[in-house]
């Protein structure tokens, strides 16, 4: 039931509790969208780590970022015996539900959604935010395929306060780095273990620690080094080294930053990510294990269907009958199917190839069914109204259509048309019927002509093949030091044609329209970025056809740098749906 939490903001139901407040769905009145309320119970008290100061630390975080792969904060408002945390409301599923109804991902599908939670927590830490607490259950999926990354309740921010009290452990104690459970604060290094830990679970299924209880798992992850298990066998070894590496006990061993991670999963993965906007359709679609009642599965290797034993003979005995029986590999019933299928598929084959080879000797040596005159004026008709042959018995016998001649006197001579089709000439089968004069001369009957395929009329509508790759080009150079240019159009060109049923429908040089989404200027203490989206392109009808296309991104190698994007550079997008006229 809703309720009225002030002129602007209305709660719809509960969606979520967490240690330090309860989350609501709301409804913005006066921005017409809707949001997550996160609300704490004012407490009183004076430690440092107090409900309150942890709750406007988080907000304080949130305040600093702003990135496609992070929830956004909208607002914070203390009101009355309460804070209210107005945040990005995110419609889809956290990656621990996915985790839980798939088992286990493939890599390709694995890595493109850590790579989009790489790029939220390197913007986190260059901001020099710290999240501490990554885990599946604080990472969203949305209904456009964004990873978000949200729960920065516990997360450090540099140069700040001290809120944890010294060897005191905050997190969740799977994914937690071991120095964490030592009670140290955590760096960037302790975000890269946790990351790691993500994809250790989307891969296998599991996390890379397990234990009965809460001492002997602590004890594990500060004694023993990370493996891989012997199941997952999908996954390449340059990947697992990859996430062995995220995974040591000793942060120096680590990767140096989240950049230095995304490289090493790229080259051991070695193909394409999924992009953005077929990231849900990909996860929903993944088979590599199927989806089971219940929650999370465990695994075991895939065994083989069926092996083939070596097989011995030898011979009976003389004076003796062996007893006839299936081969040994055979003893299954299901195998034996299989194998009288594919026999009898291989009859059929061989029986086709030998009919066709004597239909082609037939036809070479002039004994067709029917003679055909040689006459130009004269065309190959299949008579449909012929009754269907009948066999000895009385039954429908299924033959081959039989092509009958159809005269057509518009040449001149003979006697008219008459509109009828000459009486097909009775061949009696048990004598040999001599060939007629046109077929002595051993030609074989021309076939019908083949009608060519109709084309659309000029001005026909034409639906545009949703989904095509189109290659695009940069038509003017970005820069990440114009920041007066965020949120204005980028031009380019299609550097190829689409043609759909014949016809042009976009021209190779038509004009493409983009949107720059990403400027950061360069500074002493940050890397510089410029990025861009691709919206649309011009038809040859002057519409604009919708275009698919990443978020593509520019960053400078070092401080003080600017980032650029070259005129000339080309990207790739998709095409959206509709019509061209």
């Amino acid at each position: 039931m809703s309720q009225q939490l002030s002129d602007q903001y209305t709660i719809l139901h509960k969606i979520g509790e967490g240690g330090m407040g309860t989350v609501y769905l709301a409804e913005d009145r006066l921005l017409l969208r809707r949001v997550a309320i996160k609300s704490l119970l004012r407490t009183v008290s004076s430690e440092a780590e107090s409900p309150e100061s942890r709750f406007q630390q988080e907000a304080l975080a949130l305040a600093r970022l702003n990135h496609p792969n992070i929830t956004h904060l909208y607002a914070f408002i203390p009101r009355q015996d309460t804070y209210w945390m107005v945040m990005e409301y995110v419609e889809g599923k956290t990656l621990e539900e996915w985790v839980k109804y798939k088992g286990r991902l493939s890599p390709v599908l694995a890595v493109s959604i850590l790579i989009q939670l790489l790029q939220g927590l390197g913007h986190a830490h260059r901001r020099g935010i710290i999240h501490r607490d990554l885990k599946p259950a604080n990472v969203m999926i949305s209904g456009d395929g964004e990873v978000k990354i949200m729960d920065f309740g516990i997360a450090r921010i540099r140069d700040s306060q001290r809120l944890t009290q010294y060897g005191k452990s905050v997190g969740t104690l799977e994914y937690m780095a071991p120095e964490q459970i030592q009670g140290k604060e955590g760096d960037e290094l302790t975000d890269i273990y946790a990351a790691g830990n993500i994809l250790y679970e989307l891969l296998t299924g599991h996390t890379p620690f397990r234990a009965d209880t809460d001492y002997d798992l602590m004890k594990r992850k500060l004694e023993e080094k990370a493996t891989w298990p012997a199941d997952p066998e999908h996954v390449p070894a340059a990947l697992r080294r990859v996430v062995l590496t995220a995974l040591e006990r000793q942060p120096q061993k680590r990767y140096a930053d989240v950049a230095a991670l995304q490289t090493a999963l790229k080259e051991a993965l070695n193909a394409a990510l999924i992009p953005d906007h077929h990231l849900l359709q990909a996860i929903s679609n993944d088979q590599l294990t199927p989806p089971d009642a219940g929650a999370t599965r465990a695994f075991s290797p895939a065994k083989p269907v069926f092996k083939l034993p070596a097989l011995k003979l030898s011979l009976p005995k003389m004076g003796t009958i062996p007893a006839l029986s299936w081969p040994a590999f055979l003893q299954d019933k299901s195998l034996r199917l299989l194998t009288i299928v594919v026999l009898v598929c291989l009859v059929l084959v061989t029986g086709n190839c030998v009919y066709q080879n004597f239909q082609s000797q037939s036809l070479t040596n002039g004994e067709a069914e029917t003679p055909v005159q040689k006459d130009s004026t004269r065309s190959l008709t299949f008579n449909q109204d012929d009754p269907p042959a009948q066999d000895d018995n009385g039954g429908k016998k299924q033959d081959i259509p039989v092509f009958v001649p159809v005269v057509n006197d518009n040449a001149g001579g003979g006697s008219g048309n008459t509109g009828k089709t000459p009486e097909k000439p009775v061949r009696d089968k048990n004598k040999k019927q001599p060939p007629s004069e046109e077929a002595k001369g051993n030609d074989p009957p021309a076939p019908a002509p083949t009608p060519e395929p109709e084309r659309p009329a000029k001005n026909a509508p034409v639906k545009i093949p949703a989904g095509r790759s189109l290659r695009v080009v940069l038509a003017e150079e970005l820069t990440s030091e114009l920041r007066e240019r965020d949120g204005k159009p980028v031009k380019l060109y299609t550097a190829e044609e689409v043609v759909v049923d014949h016809r042009v429908i976009i021209r190779k040089g038509a004009m493409v329209t983009g949107k720059i989404v990403d400027v950061v200027p360069s500074g002493k203490r940050k890397k510089a970025l410029i990025g861009f989206v691709i919206l649309r392109v011009q038809a040859v009808d002057g519409s604009d056809v919708k275009l698919h296309s990443d978020r593509f991104r520019q960053q400078s190698l070092g401080l003080d740098e600017p980032a650029i994007y070259r005129s000339g550079a080309q990207f790739t997008v998709e095409l959206g749906r509709g019509v061209v006229r």
